[in-house]
C-alpha cells in the first residue's frame, strides 16, 4: 500500500513539475526584440555565423567581471537550435563552447544561485511533446552542470533533439 501511495505522489510531482515547465516555456519569445547593449555582441556573434537565425537572446554579467555578457539561443535549420555565449571581455568578444538548445517555447534566465559566480544559466524549451530545463555554470569557455553529472542529464536532452 505505501508502495502505491508514494509511487502516485512520484507521478503527481512529476506531473506538477511537468506543469511548471510548461509554464517557463508556454510562450515562445523569439520574436522578442534585442535590449540595449545586445546590438555589438549579436553582430559579433552573426559574423561568425552568417546563416544562423537569432531566436532569444538576454544580458548579464555571468562570470562576474563587471562586463555584460549575452547568452544567445539560435536556429541552425530547421531541427536544431543551439546555445552560445558572447562574453565581453577587455580584449573584445569571446564565443563560448556552443551546446544543443530546445527546439521550440524557448525560455532562458540567469541566476545568482550560490552568491558566488560563475553565476547559474536556466534554459527550458520543448522539443514536441519533450518538455526539459537545463542548468549551466560557465568555467572558462565551457557549460558544465552545477549539479553534477553531464549537462544532459536530467531531461534535457529531450527538449533538444539529441
Amino acid at each position: 500500500m505505501k508502495i502505491k501511495r508514494k509511487f502516485a505522489a512520484l507521478v503527481m510531482l512529476t506531473g506538477c513539475l511537468a506543469g511548471m515547465l510548461m509554464c517557463f516555456a508556454c510562450q515562445d519569445i523569439s520574436e522578442q526584440p534585442i535590449m540595449p547593449g545586445e546590438e555589438a555582441a549579436i553582430a559579433f556573434w552573426q559574423q561568425q555565423a552568417p546563416s544562423d537565425n537569432l531566436v532569444l537572446s538576454i544580458s548579464g554579467d555571468i562570470n562576474d567581471d563587471g562586463l555584460v555578457d549575452t547568452l544567445i539561443i539560435y536556429r541552425a535549420d530547421d531541427d536544431f537550435c543551439y546555445f552560445i555565449g558572447v562574453l565581453d571581455t577587455t580584449q573584445g568578444y569571446l564565443l563560448t563552447e556552443i551546446i544543443p538548445a530546445p527546439l521550440e517555447n524557448h525560455n532562458m534566465f540567469i541566476r545568482n544561485m550560490g552568491g558566488t559566480p560563475p553565476y547559474w544559466v536556466f534554459i527550458s524549451g520543448q522539443n514536441g511533446n519533450n518538455v526539459g530545463l537545463g542548468s549551466f555554470k560557465l568555467l572558462g569557455t565551457e557549460w558544465v552542470n552545477p549539479l553534477g553529472g553531464g549537462i544532459f542529464d536530467g531531461g534535457y536532452a529531450g527538449c533538444c533533439g539529441i
